[in-house]
């Protein structure tokens, strides 16, 4: 509540809720719990949490206030548009890498790169196939901006050849196919997440049918949300290291 430089903690948070942010808060003061019931009564605050630093049970409220605003956001809905938006970011740097990769010729593997790509989108072109005829081995960009041809496993195939080709210790984690394998893992939790419908089942939400069902917890949210955070930099930085590549 009283912070160092003279400033009050409620002024601060009224910048906070100014910005249309009304999440919880807790005020602690060493001059106990009372006292700071009693000057936020001249604030008018709400959402608001009181503790004595000097209690004991101070630590176990502060992390009981942040877990039960971390389990908003772990909602079920909200897990799903937080899934797609940082995945759909995952994407957008795939594609940069490999368009970089190919402008640039990074360390001389655009050739067999495209290769690659043709190689891998020829397999499941069906009803495009007149089109890829018609760029096949002449117009890459136009494959590329397939969103059918050239989806996100396509990309997943080209970044992990890129993986394969390039020595850094960026890439050395996800070598001989393990960005593929642990990647699609999450592509496919993404796309349950997004398209199946969910259930309770003995008082557990799963998601999914079948083989592939999975049960959606604080276990599951913590988990996904750390890997897409770390594939997201991991690919951010592979993503620099081609932009700044001296052939």
């Amino acid at each position: 509540l009283n912070l160092a430089n003279g400033e009050k903690g409620s002024a601060i948070l009224n910048t906070i809720r100014e910005k249309g942010i009304y999440t919880e808060v807790v005020f602690y003061s060493s001059q106990g719990e009372d006292y700071v019931r009693n000057e936020l009564r001249n604030f008018q605050i709400d959402g608001a949490y009181c503790a004595d630093r000097a209690d004991d049970d101070f630590i176990d409220k502060v992390s009981h206030v942040i877990e039960t605003t971390v389990k908003k956001v772990q909602d079920l809905n909200n897990m799903r548009g937080l899934i797609m938006a940082e995945t759909s970011d995952i994407d957008k740097t795939m594609f940069e890498i490999i368009t970089k990769v190919l402008e640039k010729n990074t360390g001389g593997i655009s050739e067999k790169l495209i290769a690659s790509i043709f190689e891998n989108v020829n397999s499941k072109v069906t009803e495009k196939k007149d089109k890829f005829d018609k760029y096949n081995g002449k117009r890459v960009e136009k494959i590329l901006a397939d969103n059918v041809m050239f989806d996100t496993s396509e990309k997943i195939k080209a970044v992990q050849l890129i993986i394969d080709i390039i020595d850094h210790k960026v890439t050395s984690p996800y070598k001989n196919g393990g960005f593929k394998t642990s990647y699609s893992e999450i592509t496919k939790k993404r796309n349950l997440l997004g398209h199946e419908t969910h259930a309770p089942v003995d008082g557990k939400i799963i998601v999914g049918t079948g083989e592939h069902a999975f049960e959606f917890d604080d276990e599951f949210c913590i988990n996904m949300r750390k890997r897409v955070r770390k594939y997201g930099n991991d690919l951010e930085m592979l993503l620099q290291l081609i932009i700044s590549w001296e052939n």
